[in-house]
């Protein structure tokens, strides 16, 4: 097996003054057995491949404090070496799928699942997560890491969830959802990019509503005329939001679309027929899983294919890595 260390995979990264499109895919091991994880595993390894780059196991040991769960029954130190066992596990089997030429480094911290992927996410081109298909209660209990992840990397972030398995034939292409206030720059250059590694087209994908609820007391719904003049105005809010992008990849064919309705709803609709859906978190400063925007976490709940959350902004050394080289 072709092993480096986390440590000396960085030293190589901070030598290079732009990180490139080869810089690691970071995957998150949690302590759920291979058969659990084996989907979210997958997906990183290719991505690995596709991108030339090498491939991070992250295991975070700690468990995460929620309110039904405070206290871990194990040692410190038991906890890290289960937590070495089952990334041995994952990294043996990741070795059969991964290019030769391709190296894998292992790591497991005392940090919490979340903490270990976002403390290691400003040298990866690509955080991958896994999302189990377990019941909302349980998902309480036991704390959202996906979502934590996805509110405080500094990497984009996909999340694959266990169990989705579709054929080429059903899907195709990558969807972006662009907002009308000028947020999502960084989710349009990254869905881009990855249009351009998968040699797919890009749709960007923007909702529009009439306004006032129609159970509003004296409302009075829109005629067919405003309602023309709402779709045409949300056709030039989309075509106006990708002004300036994909100056890098003009062999990417980009169509665009207006869907009426809420956001959430119109990606969840595109995500059935997409290979990929890119989003951006929200604006605001992210606090646990809170920075994520209700958008990004209905999408992230409920979409049909891999979604990538995006920060809003890229460090100045990792800012669109994935187009440089």
């Amino acid at each position: 097996m072709n092993q480096m260390t986390p440590e000396s995979a960085r030293a190589t990264l901070s030598t290079r003054e732009k990180t490139p499109i080869d810089a690691p895919v970071v995957v998150g091991i949690s302590d759920a057995p291979l058969a659990e994880q084996r989907d979210a595993l997958d997906y990183a390894v290719a991505e690995a491949n596709r991108r030339g780059s090498d491939l991070w196991l992250v295991h975070g040991s700690e468990p995460l404090v929620t309110l039904t769960a405070l206290s871990p029954a194990t040692t410190v130190s038991e906890r890290h070496l289960a937590g070495q066992e089952i990334v041995e596990v994952m990294s043996d089997y990741a070795a059969g799928r991964l290019d030769p030429a391709r190296k894998i480094a292992t790591e497991v911290t005392e940090d919490t699942g979340a903490g270990a992927m976002v403390g290691v996410s400003h040298v990866a081109s690509l955080v991958v997560c896994g999302r189990r298909a377990i019941s909302a209660a349980r998902r309480w209990h036991t704390g959202s890491t996906t979502g934590r992840v996805c509110a405080q990397s500094h990497a984009p972030v996909v999340v694959v969830k266990s169990g989705l398995h579709r054929t080429d034939a059903d899907v195709g292409g990558v969807f972006v959802g662009v907002d009308g206030h000028g947020h999502s720059a960084v989710a349009i250059e990254t869905a881009f990019s990855e249009a351009a590694l998968r040699g797919e087209g890009l749709t960007a994908v923007h909702a529009w509503q009439a306004p006032g609820p129609p159970e509003a007391t004296g409302y009075i719904s829109p005629d067919e005329e405003e309602l023309a003049l709402l779709r045409d105005k949300a056709k030039d809010r989309l075509a106006r939001a990708m002004v300036g992008h994909g100056a890098e990849h003009p062999e990417v064919a980009v169509s665009q679309r207006v869907i009426r309705g809420p956001a959430a709803a119109a990606l969840i609709s595109v995500s059935r027929s997409a290979d990929l859906l890119v989003v951006g978190r929200h604006a605001g400063h992210a606090v646990g899983s809170v920075g994520l925007g209700s958008v990004a976490r209905r999408a992230l709940r409920h979409a049909e294919c891999p979604v990538i959350v995006t920060p809003t902004s890229r460090p100045a050394r990792g800012a669109r890595r994935s187009e440089r080289s």
